[in-house]
């Protein structure tokens, strides 16, 4: 979150990697010439690094035919970069991503790997530490109030993990809208480990829940539901940083389906992966204005949401890589203010029942302002390497090494609006990603990847073994996605749009006997105590998870 990194970032891209300083920065993106071949997009190429070590990688194809060859090595620990269009997000072998510098993980002398949340976190949030070590919560009851419910969970102060004996419904929209259920850092180091639920899964049916000033945040497999009689966001993490949310489903949004910003204070470290948004007013807005820190949102899906995919402020980074979105209205991104952005191989689908449509702009009518959008001051100067996204099936079917056209001023900026963003404003080099490494697929791979893997879609036995389903909306809208089949008002009122119901479950008696958040089935497989707590904050491996960590993280295969 230091501002020198930020700085470091566009001195580099503002010399496109000159020196030999920025190319111990920036990944390896070499040009390739065709010759007079047809570039052929995702055909095998192989190229040099700057130091000569050998490369190889896949083609990516530009606007006039000429080719980008995508390198998936490294060289020496270093990230080196060229005016190319896409970067592997990391090393595929592990190691550690900070500002600039790799460990490829090859076993040379150095410090180990910083321990990620959970072995498949990445980027800016993933070495939140949540409540490791802390107290384990039983969630006992779906009443949000009552002793042994969620919100008494929550407000427990200290490092706690919180555990679901429960599936269901839990109704939190006693909470009032702006008024925070935590707030502060005596509510710091938090894990809610939606996967420990009965098969089935907890939604949380919201108002608005809002955490403020939490720090150090684990939240993975929940789904939060605003209750339509709200206009809010069903959840907003305002004000916190260090944080990871997992596979988590958020719909019906009055406002934002979910959103981690804020007007003051500060937030960053955050990752946002896995996770589905779906039909509500706007998507997420991320940062705080005029303040740095980094975010990475990747791998998420979007669906009957009018725009924000999301609408990132302030001074910071982001990384917005790998996501889908379907049937949007308005806008795509929309950058507001200054800061320093990969927006890289997203996957972005209209719907025939949407902007295709005859009120519309029809099969092949021009969405461009439907497209990116910035909105700056004079002041204002954002750094944005955009490359390798699709809008599909017309706008954009082929990944380019430039996706700068996809870019219009917004309005309320100093410049006109619907006009062309300044050239000033584009870098051709990618920015490093922030914080765990992860491998960057195209756009096309995007697509599968996330519909295949997203949203709250995992529990898990008495044994550890892991049973994946959605519920019947999250199922329901992802068979809408695969068949382009939406047929609804463009947007439908949040009242009329389908609520998934889920039968309550309870764990029987016996199931954990010692409360240590792992079943007595698994701590006998394993060669625990069923009946001594204290091996759920051990760590009988030594890899540094904790036992309970160890058996929540049986969802990452």
């Amino acid at each position: 979150m230091t501002s020198g990194r930020h700085l470091v970032r566009a001195f580099c891209a503002s010399l496109r990697c000159a020196s030999l300083f920025c190319a111990s920065l920036l990944w390896a993106v070499l040009l390739g010439g065709c010759g007079d071949a047809p570039c052929e997009a995702g055909a095998s190429c192989a190229s040099t690094l700057p130091s000569g070590a050998p490369c190889e990688g896949a083609l990516v194809c530009g606007a006039t035919g000429e080719s980008v060859c995508v390198c998936d090595g490294t060289d020496a620990g270093a990230r080196d970069a060229g005016d190319g269009a896409t970067t592997d997000g990391g090393p595929r072998d592990g190691g550690v991503q900070d500002g600039g510098a790799t460990d490829a993980g090859d076993g040379d002398a150095g410090p180990p790997p910083e321990l990620k949340a959970f072995p498949s976190a990445i980027g800016a949030g993933a070495y939140a530490t949540g409540g490791r070590g802390g107290q384990v919560i039983h969630v006992t009851t779906l009443d949000w109030a009552a002793p042994g419910g969620l919100r008494e969970a929550l407000t427990t102060p200290g490092p706690r993990i919180v555990v679901f004996d429960v599936a269901g419904e839990i109704d939190a929209t006693a909470e009032r809208p702006y008024v925070p259920v935590i707030r502060g850092d005596a509510f710091d180091d938090l894990t809610i480990a939606g996967q420990s639920a009965p098969e089935g899964g907890i939604t949380i049916r919201t108002s608005e829940l809002l955490f403020e000033d939490v720090d150090n945040v684990v939240v993975r497999y929940l789904r939060f539901r605003q209750d339509p009689r709200f206009n809010q966001d069903a959840f907003w993490l305002q004000g916190c940083s260090r944080v990871v949310v997992d596979h988590c489903t958020f719909s019906h949004g009055g406002d934002e389906a979910a959103s981690v910003a804020s007007s003051v204070g500060a937030s960053g470290d955050v990752t946002v992966q896995r996770s589905f948004f779906q039909d509500s007013k706007t998507g997420m807005i991320v940062g705080v204005d005029d303040v740095a820190g980094d975010f990475t949102l990747a791998l998420n899906l979007w669906t009957n949401v009018s725009h924000r995919f999301p609408n990132p402020k302030g001074e910071g980074h982001y990384d917005i890589v790998n996501n889908v979105v379907y049937n949007w209205r308005e806008r795509l991104v929309r950058i507001t203010g200054g800061g320093t952005y990969n927006i890289v191989n997203n996957h972005y689908r209209t719907s025939a029942g949407g902007l295709r449509s005859t009120g519309w702009f029809g099969a092949t009518g021009d969405i461009t302002r439907q497209l990116h959008r910035v909105q700056t001051r004079a002041d204002d100067e954002p750094r944005i390497f955009a490359a390798g996204s699709l809008v599909l099936p017309v706008q954009r079917p082929s990944p380019q090494a430039d996706d700068r056209d996809m870019f219009l001023v917004f309005a309320a900026s100093h410049l006109p609006e619907h006009s062309p963003v300044p050239d000033a404003y584009f870098v051709t080099s990618a920015f490093p990603f922030v914080g765990a490494p992860f491998p960057l697929l195209t756009a096309a791979e995007t697509y599968e990847a996330v519909l295949g893997d997203v949203g709250a879609n995992a529990t898990l036995d008495a044994g550890g073994a892991v049973s994946r389903a959605h519920d019947d909306k999250d199922a329901a809208d992802l068979a809408m996605v695969r068949a382009d089949s939406y047929a609804g008002a463009f947007y439908d009122p949040r009242a009329s749009v389908p609520w998934a119901r889920i039968a309550p479950a309870s764990r029987p008696a016996g199931f954990d006997t010692d409360r240590d958040g792992m079943p007595d089935a698994y701590e006998r497989d394993q060669g625990l105590d069923p009946a001594d707590p204290s091996d759920g904050p051990g760590d009988a491996d030594g890899d540094g998870y904790t036992n309970v960590e160890e058996y929540l993280n049986r969802v990452d295969g």
